[in-house]
């Protein structure tokens, strides 16, 4: 009730386990695929409130092929009953074919490009190819946005103009 699932599927190039403080080559998602682990035993279940985290797990030589299995798309299936959301942060779309492999078997992708960083026409090339498969674009998030700092009588009049 409530529960989310956070799976880091970048399996070349994982983040999110440091935000955890957890090392590199903790189990998760790359074991679970290749059958060497069970898929509770690599989720950190309520890591933070609801929020149970999946880690990339050990490095693996090819995670478009362990994608491509049907590992993935069963593991997908047994969790959707376990979690009421499923959040699964995948790889840069451009370099590898992970993502567009991971775009078919979730309900939408949220397309991240970060602001002043991602080239438009790589923004641009990285939605075709979502559409090109089909994949279900729920929305763009654009990160790294700096917001000019206000002074402390702007906040002021903000939050006024809010309780009136």
């Amino acid at each position: 009730a409530g529960e989310t699932l956070l799976i880091d599927a970048d399996l070349r190039l994982p983040t999110v386990h440091k935000h955890f403080g957890q090392p590199r080559v903790t189990a998760g998602l790359a074991d679970y695929l290749s059958g060497e682990r069970d898929y509770n035993e690599v989720i950190l279940h309520r890591a933070v409130g609801g929020l149970s985290v999946m880690f990339a797990g050990n490095p693996t030589v090819s995670p478009s092929l362990l994608f491509r299995s049907n590992a993935m798309s069963n593991l997908i299936e047994l969790l959707k009953d376990e979690y009421d959301h499923i959040i699964i942060d995948g790889p840069p779309l451009i370099q590898v074919a992970d993502a567009l492999l991971l775009s078919k078997l979730v309900d939408g992708v949220a397309l991240v490009v970060r602001s002043g960083k991602t080239p438009r026409p790589v923004a641009q090339s990285a939605l075709q190819q979502l559409k090109q498969v089909n994949a279900n674009v729920v929305g763009t998030i654009l990160n790294g946005v700096e917001v000019p700092r206000r002074s402390r009588n702007d906040e002021y009049y903000y939050y006024m103009s809010q309780v009136e």
